[in-house]
Formats: structure tokens, C-alpha cells, sequence
């Protein structure tokens, strides 16, 4: 009874701990940004930039360094398609940019899904939570890794390669319409 009661005080207190402490991580990183002069309105901005480029380099040292990672690979993670010619390393180390990239999609997927709603809790979301977001995309990226590896290296690759194209000529038109409308001004 009473290490029950304690735990869940000492899990509370931890709780309040770690909200408090990304807090203020939170405040050191925006703290520069005020001082700069950017608006109060575009941290968010910062932050899903920050976000990003965390779990781009993550993904990037996971990927150089998984020969010395393959002990906790399950065997669909080393099993690569024939016509692929990898070897377990490279094909280790593939799987796991890909699944990133998927958990990735999946969350700004997610997201851009709840911003639809356009209201205050929505605001709140986007603008904070980033704890909760990197605890969502880190489960995201180890619940993938119970999905085949046929399925990444396979399906996701192709369709990826297409919509990534799709996606880059998209911008640069946007980049081309904004470059008029500054000059038409």
C-alpha cells in the first residue's frame, strides 16, 4: 500500500520535473530567437525546423553506424530484396533511413490531419507538446520496425522517389510565384 502511494508521488514529481525541464528547454531556445527580433508567432516554426534536422541526423548516424548495430536487428530488418544485392549491413542500415523517413510521414501526416480543425486546443498542440511529439515519433519509428523490410525497401522506396519529386516541383513553382509577387511589389 504505502510504496504504491509513494511510487506514484515519486512518478508524479518526476513528471512535474521533466514538464518544468522542457519548459525550459523550450524558453533557452526561443530566448535567442526574441532577441533576434523574430515574432513570437514563428517558433514553431523554429521548432518543426529543429525537430526535423534532429531526427534527419539521427538518422543519419543510425544508418553510418549499423554494422555496429546489427545485434538488435530482427530478422526482417536483414531480410532485403534479391534484386536489391545489400549486404546485411547496408541493407540494415537502409531499412532504418527508410523506416525514419516513414515514421516522418506518418507524423506530419498526423499533424497537418489535427491542424485541419483549426481551434485553440489544435493551436496548443502545434505550437507546444514537443515532448509528447518526439515520445509519438520515437514510437512510431520502433512500431515500424515490426513492419517487413520488403515492404520499406520495396514499396515505400518507389513510391517515395515519385512524390519526392512531385513535392520539389511543387515548391519551386510556389518559390517562382513568390519571387513574382516580391517583384510585383
Amino acid at each position: 500500500g504505502n510504496r504504491i502511494e509513494m511510487g506514484g508521488i515519486l512518478a508524479c514529481c518526476a513528471g512535474q520535473a521533466l514538464c518544468c525541464a522542457g519548459s525550459l528547454c523550450c524558453s533557452l531556445l526561443c530566448k535567442p530567437c526574441s532577441a533576434a527580433g523574430v515574432a513570437a508567432k514563428n517558433f514553431s516554426k523554429i521548432g518543426y525546423t529543429v525537430f526535423q534536422l534532429f531526427w534527419i541526423v539521427a538518422s543519419l548516424v543510425v544508418m553510418f553506424n549499423a554494422d555496429h548495430l546489427q545485434w538488435m536487428a530482427t530478422k526482417a530488418m536483414l531480410d532485403c530484396p534479391p534484386e536489391m544485392d545489400l549486404t546485411d549491413s547496408l541493407c540494415f542500415g537502409t531499412s532504418l533511413l527508410l523506416r525514419m523517413s516513414f515514421a516522418l510521414l506518418l507524423f506530419h501526416t498526423l499533424v497537418f490531419v489535427l491542424i485541419l480543425g483549426r481551434n485553440e486546443a489544435v493551436a496548443a498542440f502545434h505550437d507546444g507538446c514537443w515532448g509528447f511529439k518526439v515520445l509519438l515519433l520515437g514510437a512510431i519509428y520502433v512500431g515500424s520496425f515490426w513492419l517487413p523490410n520488403h515492404f520499406f525497401i520495396v514499396g515505400y522506396l518507389k513510391v517515395s522517389k515519385y512524390a519526392s519529386t512531385f513535392f520539389l516541383i511543387y515548391q519551386a513553382l510556389l518559390m517562382l510565384v513568390v519571387a513574382y509577387k516580391v517583384n510585383d511589389q
